[in-house]
């Protein structure tokens, strides 16, 4: 982002006394187009969001924005102060902790590394300087053009150029997040004395404390026909029946397993939103040509909070492009389009 604010910057031939705030708010306005139509049509599903953001799939050009073809809030309340909900920060938003991959290739020179490990120069483990004579090269972390599309874990060696796509969302989390390194700025969260060291420990709790509802619950307020319990699946979603540990009913707070009641009708938000995602396809470019991958989209009930969340903030910003300029488009589109890719293309030229 600081490459791009500067690239704009050493471009603009304004006048110098207002080339700042100008170069501000065409930095600003292109980052809130990318995560409208970039981001949020990648991770919620299509059908939620032809409903929230009908503009986004308009073909005629004078009903494609949000004047002209407005958003559908149905949860969020534009009428008080612009504010992010609780269920979007303790539950919706973090499914991204599903799709975090257990090691990662940052470039050709640097070998693949986990993101957690006990010494800090063969681990991407945070809280410490980055190394010098590490770079990361973006065309392994974001379609930048043909690839070769697989997976990358640690230890492999090959100088290849991979995308190092996300792991789909679904109700399981790579190994390395059941025991999560502690930075001494942060204690860890603790329960009956026992330290919570698991990522998914800390979701659950954390929601519990905030007392969000439960996924059923949210999905009867918003009118939609919630997940049985029988298909609230735990593990991960590839198709075989071995990766599903079992359902909902079959954990208790301690993880042994056994029908509870507790978690009958009452799975909490975060593991309702993982569970309910919806399977699709898109196509991944690679140097033997497009390859359709099947990947997962969040649903009813999460990707409406995550987007209804995102479209709320932006529409209650007095400087969003919705507010100041709703016909604008980015100037710094390639062949029509600007996304992650493009915004890091300008970035590095």
């Amino acid at each position: 982002m600081l490459r791009f604010h500067n690239k704009l910057m050493t471009e603009d031939k304004g006048p110098l006394r207002t080339r700042f705030p100008r170069v501000q708010a065409e930095v600003r306005f292109h980052y809130q187009w990318m995560v409208v139509n970039d981001f949020l049509p990648k991770i919620v599903c299509e059908e939620i969001l032809r409903d929230i953001i009908p503009h986004h799939y308009e073909t005629t050009p004078e009903k494609q924005n949000v004047r002209a073809t407005q958003p559908r809030l149905r949860y969020y309340d534009l009428h008080h102060d612009a504010a992010m909900p609780l269920e979007f920060s303790g539950a919706a938003y973090r499914f991204g902790h599903s799709m975090v991959r257990p090691g990662y290739r940052l470039s050709e020179t640097v070998p693949p590394l986990p993101i957690f490990g006990p010494d800090e120069g063969s681990s991407l483990t945070g809280f410490h300087e980055f190394r010098d004579n590490w770079a990361i090269d973006w065309a392994r972390f974001a379609d930048m053009g043909p690839l070769d599309y697989d997976e990358v874990t640690p230890g492999d060696n090959k100088n290849q150029n991979r995308l190092q796509l996300a792991y789909k969302i679904d109700t399981s989390l790579v190994d390395p997040l059941g025991s999560l390194p502690n930075p001494p700025f942060d204690p860890p969260l603790s329960l009956g004395g026992t330290k919570l060291m698991s990522l998914a420990q800390r979701n659950l709790m954390r929601g519990w404390r905030l007392r969000l509802p439960s996924g059923q619950t949210i999905a009867r307020a918003m009118g939609i026909e919630p997940l049985a319990d029988s298909q609230i699946l735990i593990g991960k979603f590839t198709g075989k029946a071995g990766d599903i540990t079992g359902t909902i009913l079959d954990f208790d707070k301690t993880g042994k397993v056994k029908r509870p009641k507790v978690f009958e009708d009452n799975c909490p938000l975060w593991t309702y939103i993982l569970a309910e995602t919806k399977e699709t396809n898109v196509t991944v470019k690679t140097n033997q040509g497009d390859k359709v991958i099947t990947t997962r989209q969040l649903g009813p009930v999460g990707g409406r909070i995550v987007a209804e969340t995102f479209i709320g903030l932006m529409l209650a910003d007095s400087t969003s492009y919705f507010c100041l300029n709703p016909i604008w488009k980015p100037s710094r589109a390639i062949n029509g389009r600007f996304g992650l890719r493009e915004l890091i293309k300008t970035a590095l030229s």
